[in-house]
């Protein structure tokens, strides 16, 4: 026997003997289902309570504005926002941070690689599954919520924060949607921490302080995704400075513009004070032909500022996940 088909056949025994993909993934199973399961129970308590109260919800009339009741579904959507918040991070701090952290503390990850298993291919087996479960739910859960804040969208029932449009843009609202939702769930913060930390409270506590800074990051770049349009509305003045405005220029069925700023000015655009607007008559600011001001956001492109927050959440979580496997095989080198 040559040394040439003696290393064949040893390189097609080492393939023969590498463990399938479906047994990595069911390993997996095996060791988090404890975090799985409660991750899906907490998903299937935000969807019955969505459906508990949606139902009504979008009945004839029984919690539109004036009714008794109305008022109980700004505590329903408060509550809903807060635990549908609260859903990506307790997914990166209960399934993504301890996924290596604690395979790092038990030392079971130096068995597993001695069993046929590549660091990558461990690695995949352990995020891929995971990542591809908690995208599904997520984005469902979020397909969800959007049908239950129709009604409030719409104006006929009371929102907490007062405007239809607040309810889409809204920072407490817009990472809600299925697009930005899946790729808050899916970002990988969690994982990358846990293979850093090795240590999987510490990991989690980590995970929590980042999600929350990256969270109150997010919330002043969405308004600069794409550089604000300006446009003047026609305002009504009355004697004494006071001024009035209809400035809502979107559906009443979608969301509306988002507006950043507004402020009264000339033609020209060149603002003017409050203290000026007080000191002139109604008829002087008119035949001025002072203008309010707005900048904003327009309501076209809500689902493109949705798909660019997605796209830098999946980048950011494909350079976690790369960064990881680097340091796991540094590390195991």
């Amino acid at each position: 026997m040559t040394a040439t088909t003696t290393a064949r056949r040893a390189g097609t025994i080492a393939r023969r003997g590498q463990v399938p993909w479906r047994r990595l993934a069911w390993v997996t199973w095996r060791q988090h289902r404890g975090a799985l399961i409660g991750m899906l129970l907490v998903f299937l308590l935000a969807g019955a309570l969505l459906i508990a109260t949606g139902i009504p919800l979008h009945g004839p009339s029984a919690w539109r504005v004036g009714h008794p009741w109305s008022r109980y579904f700004a505590v329903a959507l408060n509550a809903s926002v807060l635990l549908h918040q609260a859903i990506p991070v307790l997914a990166g701090m209960f399934l993504g941070a301890p996924l290596l952290a604690r395979e790092a503390e038990l030392g079971t990850s130096r068995l597993a690689w001695t069993q046929g298993v590549g660091l990558t291919r461990w690695l995949l087996a352990k995020i891929v599954p995971l990542a591809v479960l908690s995208a599904l739910a997520a984005a469902g859960l979020a397909r969800e919520l959007s049908w239950w804040l129709g009604q409030f969208r719409s104006g006929y029932v009371v929102s907490p924060w007062g405007y239809p449009s607040q309810v889409s843009w809204g920072p407490a609202l817009f990472d809600l949607h299925p697009l930005p939702f899946a790729g808050w769930v899916t970002l990988g913060l969690g994982v990358f921490l846990g293979a850093v930390i090795r240590r999987t409270v510490p990991a989690m506590a980590a995970t929590l302080a980042c999600y929350m800074a990256l969270g109150y990051a997010a919330m002043s770049w969405r308004t600069a995704y794409l550089a604000p349009l300006r446009r003047t509305v026609p305002v009504q003045f009355s004697p004494g400075g006071g001024y009035g405005y209809s400035g809502y220029w979107g559906s009443r069925l979608g969301p509306g513009p988002d507006i950043l700023t507004s402020n009264l000015g000339w033609p020209n655009g060149r603002p003017i004070s409050s203290a000026q607007v007080t000191q002139h008559s109604a008829a002087w600011l008119t035949v001025n032909h002072i203008k309010l001001w707005v900048t904003y956001q327009p309501a076209s492109r809500f689902s493109l500022f949705q798909a660019i927050e997605f796209g830098w959440l999946i980048v950011l979580a494909a350079i976690l996940i790369t960064a990881t496997v680097v340091l796991i095989r540094r590390r195991a080198a």
